[in-house]
């Protein structure tokens, strides 16, 4: 709520209410005398005054956050706002003794109420109230959409872990850029293969066998590599890994290492044929250097990633099942 020198004394400016306020009172007197104290708090004010006006409002982009609505009068637009894809916040005035006014106010599940006539002292704090109302409205809708999307990642972490038997990327992101840092400052190896599943050749085949394929094209790697060595989910048809203290010959090596694994054993029999994978892994390594050496260098997680990822396309343009070291 942005208002006025005197009321908004001792206020964070960050905590208050910065949406817009519909009126839609009874009557023309009253419809004025609600705007011009609302105005004059700093609420900025919507255009439409009517039913109509507001309901096609409300399925717009920029829907006002308050709505001050005149009993008995609009009672049943009380309703259009509560199914409103965003609701408002519902601030019901009438006329009349206070006990009535809570008595109807229940009636259409308002948020807030408030009794006329209006004056600054009476509908100043309702409104900054109804507006610390839309903030916090405001907030749970952004914590559930966070959380939504957090079951999403763990769920495709939990999905890609069922199949491998690795963690997925996102959660190791953070440790290799670590690596990356160390590996610079000390000077040592570090490398990087990334192991991209070749196009099956023949009829589609069934998810279930893509997945056992993906299963056996894992254990392929398990048994390639050393403790040492990090194997993660990378995407849905590639995975990486990060190999530290290695060198662009050592991660060669260990990278036609799985080729022959995946050559071997990647095999899965579908109906009336044997379906094989095969993939391509495009490698990419710093070479040791003293760490001063290190410092003037680009020894980066991104830098690696990228020339990973070229080697892969450049093996799988030339036909893939090969390996490529950048």
């Amino acid at each position: 709520m942005a208002v006025s020198d005197n009321t908004n004394r001792g206020t964070d400016p960050k905590t208050l209410f910065s949406g817009t306020l519909a009126v839609l009172e009874s009557g023309e007197s009253a419809q004025k005398r609600s705007r011009e104290i609302a105005k004059s708090l700093g609420y900025r004010l919507a255009v439409e005054s009517t039913a109509s006006a507001l309901e096609r409002r409300l399925i717009g982009e920029d829907p006002p956050q308050l709505v001050l609505l005149a009993l008995p009068e609009s009672e049943d637009f009380a309703k259009v706002l509560r199914s409103a894809p965003r609701p408002p916040i519902i601030i019901a005035s009438m006329a009349g003794p206070p006990e009535s006014a809570r008595a109807r106010f229940a009636e259409i599940d308002a948020d807030l109420y408030c009794v006329r006539p209006h004056s600054v002292d009476s509908l100043g704090p309702v409104l900054y109230a109804a507006g610390q109302l839309a903030q916090n409205q405001s907030l749970m809708l952004d914590m559930r959409c966070t959380e939504e999307r957090l079951r999403d990642q763990l769920h495709q972490a939990g999905h890609s872990g069922q199949i491998t038997g690795f963690q997925h990327f996102d959660f190791f992101k953070k440790l290799l850029l670590l690596e990356i840092k160390r590996a610079k400052r000390f000077g040592y190896a570090i490398a990087v293969c990334v192991v991209g599943f070749d196009p099956i050749n023949g009829p589609e085949v069934s998810q279930q066998t893509r997945d056992a394929l993906c299963k056996k094209v894992a254990r392929a790697i398990t048994t390639s590599v050393r403790d040492i060595d990090m194997p993660v989910d990378y995407a849905t048809d590639r995975m990486l890994l990060f190999l530290p203290y290695t060198d662009s010959e050592g991660a060669s090596e260990l990278a036609n290492r799985v080729l022959l694994q995946v050559r071997k054993s990647s095999v899965v029999r579908e109906a009336s044929r044997k379906v094989r994978m095969s993939v391509s892994i495009g490698v990419a390594a710093n070479s040791a250097a003293s760490p001063a050496d290190a410092e003037e260098r680009e020894v980066s997680f991104a830098k690696l990633m990228r020339d990973a990822n070229a080697a892969l396309k450049a093996a799988q343009l030339k036909g893939g099942d090969r390996v490529i070291c950048r």
